[in-house]
């Protein structure tokens, strides 16, 4: 990982991957296929269980047929 300062006011700081840290590009893209497909396993659709996220509110059929809300 590089930081980049620039002496600026108000203070400004980047940071960017260095080519060693490139060089994980593969195994991280190896691991979010896997991710993919077992979401495909498990769920059947990629989307649909993407847009069931907690960060979307939206309740999986398990809490639906519990009683629970989305926002509980």
């Amino acid at each position: 990982m590089n930081r980049i300062s620039y002496n600026e006011v108000p203070p400004r700081v980047e940071y960017e991957l260095t080519e060693y840290g490139w060089s994980l590009k593969p195994i991280l893209d190896s691991l979010c296929n896997w991710g993919e497909l077992h979401i495909l396993k498990e769920y059947g659709s990629l989307s649909s269980m993407l847009e069931r996220s907690i960060l979307n509110n939206i309740p999986d059929e398990e809490e639906t047929t519990s009683g629970e809300t989305a926002l509980s």
